[in-house]
């Protein structure tokens, strides 16, 4: 299984990891770490041939990904597989919410925050990791509020990073405090000028907030970067006669 996933040879790798795991199982007074490696190996280079499918436009099976991974935290209790599975739960949560299947999304993503708020509070390192995809699980589930302290929380550990503030402005925006969602979406823009999803955000908060001077100003920065978006926000802008 090593040699296939070093190869990025993932279908490979994942019948040797799930084979291994099935016979170590079977050893007696197995080593339990071990046990929960395999499976945790198992389940991520499931999720690394999904990455490649994708590009393919096949679908990803995130129920294996999290099958893999919840064996592993079963196994070690461990509060990195426990975040591990958190994510894994989102990702196949937020896969049903882009295809606006929200009555499959919901449970699902539910149980992402359950997991990863339950990594959260075993505490570092697992829980600065876990922050993030707990937020964009709330984000989903439209808990706005639960996301924002969830981001402001992870801004606090990573002052530096540009996505928990965009991510941060998305949520305010949502919210409905747009004055806020302005703010944090200036900071994640300013920090990374050349990010045109930071930028677009900022300007659709911008053209809520019926700010077509401000919103120029993002159109003439977003043309040099992708012409096609500013065009569209051109239109858009003509359109509301902002």
């Amino acid at each position: 299984g090593e040699s296939f996933r070093e190869a990025s040879k993932y279908v490979d790798a994942q019948a040797n990891y799930n084979l291994a795991a099935i016979f170590y199982a079977g050893v007696k007074d197995n080593n339990k770490d071990t046990l929960a490696r395999l499976h945790s190996n198992n389940g991520f280079v499931i999720a690394q041939q999904c990455e490649i499918d994708i590009q393919k436009n096949i679908p990803c099976n995130w129920r294996s990904v999290v099958n893999s991974l919840k064996k592993a935290a079963d196994t070690s209790n461990d509060p990195i597989d426990i975040g591990n599975l958190g994510w894994a739960y989102f990702r196949q949560g937020h896969t049903a919410f882009e295809a606006k299947d929200m009555a499959t999304a919901a449970p699902i993503l539910e149980m992402a925050k359950a997991t990863l708020e339950k990594t959260v509070a075993l505490g570092p390192p697992a829980s600065e990791f876990a922050l993030q995809n707990l937020a964009s699980a709330q984000i989903d589930l439209a808990d706005y509020k639960g996301a924002i302290d969830t981001l402001t929380k992870l801004i606090a550990i990573r002052p530096n990073e540009s996505f928990p503030k965009y991510a941060l402005g998305v949520a305010y925006n949502k919210s409905g405090d747009l004055a806020n969602a302005e703010t944090w979406l200036r900071k994640a823009s300013d920090a990374e000028p050349n990010n045109v999803g930071y930028l677009v955000g900022l300007a659709d908060t911008l053209i809520t907030r019926k700010n077509g001077k401000e919103l120029q100003k993002i159109i003439d920065r977003i043309r040099p970067l992708d012409p096609a978006m500013a065009a569209s926000l051109d239109q858009r802008k003509k359109l509301l006669r902002l």
